[in-house]
């Protein structure tokens, strides 16, 4: 992955093309999980002009001077060039989305757990149709108001862009961040162990969980398991969570109580499930 370095010596990860076509192939080949929604079709790049000039945006400038010239203005000028250039036949703002994702994640951040599907979807639709003023008039309405920026006055590209990169600072955080709770729902338990290549499964009583079988002299045997008894059928605490992690060697990056364990990197399909629904809502408009 490229790195850039700014005037203010900020290390900045930018995403380049063949990074953006693998978003887009995995946007186009995993309709499957998002059975409400019809297959990114016609798939594929519409006008490369087009997107390169999406991409070339996170190195606008001169020399060692990059207009923006942080991680979040950065991310921002990148999302707005693919949502805003159509250069895919289709799925252009699902892709700036995706972006958005990957280019937080590749700088060590992530969209917080706790923020609103509807806020999301609502600042790429607003981004998408030129109305980013309704966006802050919603959830941010000080911006307007520090930024004196006129209701009826058409934002530019340049406010566009500063607005995104002021929600992202407001939204995103660290991977590695403590999640402030105590709890966390036994079925979302079960699918991110299932997730971390074990098997997991609930009696009513307890949790089971096992490694994966492997294949050793022509029979399948469990190379470990336990069984771990809870009160809760619907909530598991998660000192038990911590537990389960050190049974299995997890490592510190597989927590569950920090925000990477709801966030795999190598995994973009866990992404585009966790959010199906701003997905499905940004194919219909």
């Amino acid at each position: 992955m490229k790195e850039i370095y700014t005037d203010k010596n900020e290390r900045i990860a930018i995403l380049e093309k063949g990074e953006i076509l693998k978003l887009h192939k995995i946007l186009s080949e995993n309709y499957h999980l998002l059975p409400e929604m019809e297959p990114v079709s016609p798939s594929g790049i519409k006008d490369d002009n087009l997107l390169e000039s999406a991409i070339s945006r996170q190195l606008t400038g001169s020399g060692d001077y990059y207009k923006y010239n942080d991680m979040y203005l950065n991310c921002a000028s990148l999302v707005f060039g693919i949502v805003k250039n159509h250069s895919f036949h289709n799925g252009n703002k699902r892709m700036g989305f995706l972006v958005m994702l990957k280019h937080l994640y590749s700088n060590g951040k992530v969209i917080a757990p706790d923020v609103s599907h509807i806020e999301i979807f609502q600042l790429l639709r607003d981004l998408a149709g030129n109305t980013l003023n309704n966006h802050a008039e919603e959830y941010y309405p000080k911006y307007i108001k520090v930024k004196r920026i006129g209701k009826n006055i058409e934002w530019e590209t340049d406010i566009c862009v500063d607005y995104v990169a002021f929600w992202l600072r407001h939204k995103a955080v660290p991977k590695t961040q403590k999640i402030k709770k105590q709890t966390i729902p036994l079925n979302e338990l079960i699918n991110i162990l299932n997730r971390k290549n074990l098997i997991a499964s609930y009696d009513g009583k307890s949790i089971r969980v096992s490694k994966k079988p492997r294949l050793l002299e022509k029979y399948f045997i469990n190379v470990f398991n336990k069984t771990y008894e809870t009160r809760n059928d619907k909530q598991v605490n998660l000192s038990l969570v911590e537990i389960i992690r050190k049974d299995f060697n997890l490592s510190h990056l597989d927590g569950v109580d920090n925000v990477i364990f709801y966030d795999d990197e190598n995994d973009l399909n866990e992404a585009i499930t966790q959010y199906r629904k701003i997905i499905y809502k940004l194919a219909k408009i």
